[in-house]
């Protein structure tokens, strides 16, 4: 028997759960007469559904971006992904960002703490942006 779910939350059945709105068949040993059916029908958080409800919308695909659309979402990953460089930097050890550095071709001296490597190597990626 298919069902749909009309209430605004999930209903379980044994194993399966139903989402709102969502049309299923009932599991086996599920029907009218068992007793969390009557329940939920009485409740008006089932109603009888046809085969053809349950069936699933075909995926519409995405729309094209224009060439506008492409450059600003290609800007917004490129601010990201620095972004996330930059965070990565405060949790490096002393080694890993003179190894970053070198990576970079920023010049640095030995004696140099972390805070002033990492000010050295963010200003080369910003600068490389």
């Amino acid at each position: 028997m298919f069902v749909k779910n009309t209430s605004p939350k999930v209903l379980g059945f044994g194993k399966m759960m139903l989402l709102p709105d969502a049309v299923d068949n009932l599991p086996e040993g599920f029907d009218k007469s068992h007793p969390t059916i009557k329940f939920y029908f009485a409740r008006k958080w089932l109603a009888e559904a046809t085969p053809d409800e349950a069936a699933k919308p075909e995926p519409q695909p995405e729309p094209e971006l224009t060439e506008a659309e492409k450059a600003e979402l290609e800007a917004l990953n490129k601010a990201d992904a620095l972004e996330k460089e930059l965070k990565a930097l405060k949790g490096m050890n002393k080694a890993q960002l003179q190894t970053k550095a070198t990576e970079l071709g920023v010049e640095f001296k030995e004696d140099e703490t972390n805070a002033v490597l990492a000010d050295k190597i963010s200003a080369k990626l910003n600068e490389a942006e």
